[in-house]
Order: structure tokens, then C-alpha cells, then sequence
């Protein structure tokens, strides 16, 4: 929270919230906050959230409050994103669970087996080859 400058009337961010009859502004609100990390799970580049924003946010201090919620950081090895449909997500999750890993570990394990054997027209059978 940062203590208000301007009494005056100064067009404030949709997501900073006054405390203290108007003393000060709360800056990273809950909205603030789900947006950013909508934003993250949305795959945007802390500088595009940045800009997005567009209330004085950097970049640093979104990869800050990213490290301190404990957020994948993208085009990390812990960051990389895998779309699968909720059918999809399903089998993985049970057939993970069959051999008593999470569906991370199952997935990840597949991924090196086909990467090291060089399986994947064996594993895609064509499927997303012209």
C-alpha cells in the first residue's frame, strides 16, 4: 500500500482500492491479482502483461509476485504447457494413477522414452502427419 500523493481528483486504476477514507491505495488487490494470474495461465509474457495493465506495473515486478505465488515460469522446464482436452486429462490423471505417480511424472516419463528411442512415428501411428 502506498500513501495517496494527489487529494486531488486523479483518475485511478480499475484495480487499486482506497483504504483509510482515501489515505491509501491498495495497489495488488484480489482482482489485480486474478487478472495477472489469468493473464500467466493465458501464456502472456510479463511484458505484454505489463503493458496490458497499464498502471505503472513492471515487468520485474509481475515475475516477482510470479516467483512468490510459486507459478511456472514460461519456456522454463517447469513452465512448458500441454493443451489436452478434459477427456484427455482424464485418462492421464487415471492411468497415472494406476502406477502411482502424478500425471506431471507420467507424462514426463513417456516424453523421455519417445524422445531417447526416436518412437514417435511408432507412438503417433501418423495420427498428426500429412
Amino acid at each position: 500500500m502506498t500513501r495517496r500523493k494527489n487529494q486531488g481528483k486523479s483518475k485511478r486504476h480499475w484495480t487499486e482500492r482506497y483504504r483509510a477514507s482515501g489515505l491509501l491505495i491498495e495497489r495488488w488487490t484480489n482482482a489485480k491479482a486474478a487478472y495477472v494470474g489469468f493473464l500467466l495461465g493465458q501464456r502472456k509474457m510479463t511484458t505484454e502483461i505489463s503493458r496490458i495493465l497499464s498502471d505503472g506495473t513492471s515487468p520485474e515486478t509481475i515475475r516477482t509476485m510470479q516467483r512468490r505465488w510459486k507459478l511456472p515460469k514460461l519456456g522454463t522446464k517447469s513452465g512448458h504447457f500441454i493443451e489436452l482436452t478434459p477427456v484427455q486429462l482424464s485418462r492421464l490423471e487415471s492411468q497415472a494413477k494406476e502406477i502411482g505417480v502424478p500425471p506431471e511424472e507420467w507424462a514426463r516419463r513417456v516424453l523421455v522414452c519417445a524422445i531417447e528411442d526416436r518412437m514417435y512415428e511408432a507412438v503417433t501411428d501418423g495420427r498428426f502427419d500429412k
